[in-house]
């Protein structure tokens, strides 16, 4: 939807700016139409758009923005390279959160313009209670391809804790992802590292993982991070893939990287992987 807005005050000017709606907050909205009554303005929609649209449509961004801090926005995008200054509005995750079980509970329509708002799209597909197990892998269709930074993929992954009920189904679900694009397979990587490092899972985890052979930083860092998570209880069957590096060898050293940060292990341990990274 577009306003457009005649700076001369009749059809006839051609000269017309052009403010894309999905862009504004509600507030700015009312007072561009106060204005334009006020100035005798013409103004017409492509589509038609009512304020108590705007309102219900735009109620999420409206609280984006009134929780906006430039500061905190002007740090956070310095993590996230790649994603424009101008896509971020400056909120912190915690007010997010607040915002999205909002969203759920109200059944808000969300955009998906701001890296804030594609956050909550996320978000929504667990805190909204309402949902079926079937909903919300209908809904995460739609939002995986959607992920274009690993904030937005790791913040979300860490909150589908309906996974727990649902832990076969959910990794039937995300194997999908295997051959995607760099972060789809990064949200199934980081979905094995947050639910399914366990006894019964863990074969295959490892499998799903060494079978990835790609050149994308975002997805071999998260291989490299799983790893190093799943050597903490699984020494025995990670062991092995380091000695016999049958990763690639940015994978390989990152992985023993990783372990080597951890406190949860022991330093013989640590002393004796560094002596397997390959140079």
């Amino acid at each position: 939807c577009h306003i457009f807005l005649n700076s001369c005050g009749d059809n006839s000017c051609g000269n017309r700016s052009i403010f894309a709606i999905h862009l504004l907050p509600v507030s700015i909205l009312a007072k561009l139409h106060f204005i334009a009554i006020r100035e005798n303005h013409f103004i017409t929609f492509i589509e038609e758009v009512t304020f108590h649209f705007c309102q219900c449509h735009f109620a999420v961004r409206e609280m984006l923005f009134e929780n906006q801090d430039v500061k905190y926005g002007d740090f956070h995008s310095k993590l996230i390279p790649g994603i424009d200054r101008g896509e971020i509005i400056g909120v912190r995750l915690p007010v997010i959160r607040k915002i999205a079980k909002k969203a759920a509970l109200d059944d808000l329509e969300i955009n998906t313009f701001y890296y804030e708002e594609k956050m909550i799209n996320g978000m929504v597909i667990e805190y909204n209670k309402k949902l079926s197990l079937d909903e919300r892998f209908a809904l995460l269709d739609d939002f995986v391809p959607l992920i274009d930074n690993w904030a937005i993929c790791d913040c979300c992954c860490a909150t589908y804790k309906f996974t727990l009920k649902n832990l076969n189904e959910v990794f039937n679900y995300i194997l999908k992802y295997k051959d995607g694009s760099e972060y789809e397979v990064r949200f199934m990587c980081v979905m094995m590292l947050d639910y399914f490092l366990k006894n019964e899972f863990i074969a295959e985890v490892l499998s799903t993982l060494l079978s990835l052979n790609r050149d994308e930083y975002y997805i071999n860092m998260a291989v490299a991070w799983a790893l190093a998570t799943a050597y903490v209880n699984f020494k025995d069957k990670v062991n092995p893939v380091l000695e016999n590096k049958v990763l690639p060898a940015w994978v390989h050293n990152k992985t023993i990287q990783k372990i080597c940060e951890s406190y949860r292990i022991c330093n013989d341990d640590k002393k004796y992987l560094k002596t397997l990274k390959i140079k």
